[in-house]
């Protein structure tokens, strides 16, 4: 905190302050340190997605899916980002909005095909389940 006094405007000073307090379970106070990180440049981009998880970790995951989603507007090819966003649109019973982000993703990297083959076994769509692990396999 003393770094931040002398510089409060320091975004890697806000981001790091709020990975420690995630680190030791003060999540709240973490949300904090993170959104007054911003989210300009790889600092800000790094602090919106730890937010996002953060929020996730809360069970606030409408505001975890608006976080994230702000990261994927950053970075359009961030695998990861749309992985979280699977979670949270799936924690929050929205399998149609998980499947299709799920499918973004598949679009980005074939090793999800792993991640929603075994979603869409968990949900009973055998079918779907192979004919993405098959396609899945074709890819590597």
């Amino acid at each position: 905190r003393a770094g931040l006094e002398l510089a409060p405007a320091e975004s890697a000073l806000r981001y790091n302050l709020g990975a420690v307090l995630v680190q030791t379970d003060r999540k709240e106070a973490a949300l904090d340190e993170l959104t007054q990180a911003g989210s300009d440049g790889d600092v800000g981009m790094r602090a919106l997605f730890l937010r996002a998880i953060v929020l996730g970790d809360l069970g606030r995951y409408v505001e975890a899916i608006a976080a994230v989603d702000a990261v994927i507007a950053l970075a359009p090819n961030e695998v990861d980002a749309r992985l979280q966003r699977f979670r949270f649109a799936d924690a929050l019973g929205w399998d149609a909005e998980a499947e299709a982000t799920l499918r973004e993703a598949l679009g980005l990297d074939a090793r999800v095909a792993v991640e929603l083959a075994t979603w869409l076994l968990a949900k009973g769509r055998f079918a779907d389940a192979q004919c993405v692990a098959e396609q899945g396999l074709l890819c590597t």
